[in-house]
């Protein structure tokens, strides 16, 4: 499976890979490059769809913000 078309432009990654990179790593592998099972539940993605905006930078994939 191909890698998420949004993910090079992808808010969170682009604020927090420099942060926690071990962390991303994990959420890239599952939600971003098709290795796991919930690859098509990304929230952000389906934020993006439903607005037609991108989800804030804080909103991880799997919905939870970071701050709030």
């Amino acid at each position: 499976m191909m890698e998420c078309e949004l993910l090079e432009n992808c808010g969170f990654f682009k604020k927090y890979a420099a942060v926690n990179e071990k962390a991303c790593a994990n959420y890239r592998e599952t939600y971003c490059e098709g290795k796991g099972p919930v690859r098509k539940e990304c929230r952000r993605k389906q934020y993006r769809d439903a607005h037609s905006a991108p989800p804030p930078d804080d909103m991880l994939p799997n919905g939870k913000m970071l701050f709030s």
